[in-house]
């Protein structure tokens, strides 16, 4: 993405200081240069180079974190249940406000009904605010605590920590790096998001999740003791009657 100057930002009022002859840039008092306005001798970042900026801050998490790029995240417009993406979309805004430091948002719902692109709009809003924000899918983050040497600090110390799969595909049948999973979360003193397909009733109830080496009753507890402090649950139902059919058979909610 290039930057343009923005003819309706504060910026359109300086010269920029590259048009004016070499010679004659020291009799310039104010000017714009490089995203930045020079006046009273001191400088300020203008508002439309600092958006391209945060822009660039979240194309490059993007791309660490495999997730729609900026340009391409902004022609999607979910189309399913709109009160549960307007509770997502405001939630950060929510736990500014009320100072919610240690807030766990449950986000769940079937496969394919756009968790993980509703992650991304929301990563997006929060990057664009200049929050910290991490995102990392489960196996990875389990195969992480479970290298000792890995250093973590990232994932503790984010404004904003995004696990996606969450409890789904781990890799490892021993329970330590579960054990630390719990651990990360629980000690985080800032906001934590998890997206998975399970259900809390699942969880708790179905018998085969009780063989999963993640399953601890009394840790499972202590976590949803937390989310539901603040019924902090959001799911994403199925829609199949606002969902677009595909040609290729696929479906897609962001049309």
């Amino acid at each position: 993405m290039e930057y343009f100057r923005n003819p309706n930002c504060e910026c359109a009022n300086y010269i920029d200081i590259n048009s004016v002859d070499f010679s004659k840039r020291k009799d310039v008092k104010e000017f714009w240069m490089g995203g930045y306005i020079y006046k009273n001798g001191g400088s300020r970042e203008c508002d439309c180079h600092k958006q391209f900026r945060r822009i660039q801050l979240y194309d490059m998490a993007a791309r660490r974190f495999d997730l729609p790029l900026f340009e391409e995240l902004k022609e999607m417009k979910y189309t399913g249940d709109q009160s549960v993406w307007e509770k997502y979309k405001k939630m950060p805004t929510l736990a500014e406000e009320k100072k919610l430091k240690d807030l766990i948002v449950y986000v769940y719902g079937p496969f394919g009904n756009q968790k993980t692109t509703s992650t991304a709009k929301v990563i997006k809003n929060l990057i664009l605010k200049e929050k910290t924000t991490e995102y990392i899918e489960f196996p990875e983050l389990i195969e992480k605590l479970n290298n000792k040497n890995e250093d973590l600090s990232n994932l503790i110390y984010a404004d904003w920590l995004f696990i996606d799969d969450f409890l789904m595909n781990g890799t490892l049948n021993y329970k330590s790096p579960y054990i630390a999973l719990y651990n990360l979360i629980l000690k985080r003193k800032k906001p934590t998001v998890l997206i998975t397909e399970y259900s809390k009733e699942q969880l708790f109830s179905e018998s085969e999740l009780k063989q999963k080496p993640f399953y601890d009753t009394s840790l499972l507890n202590k976590l949803f003791s937390r989310i539901d402090k603040y019924n902090s649950i959001l799911y994403f139902p199925d829609n199949l009657d606002k969902q677009q059919i595909l040609k290729n058979g696929k479906v897609d909610l962001w049309s």
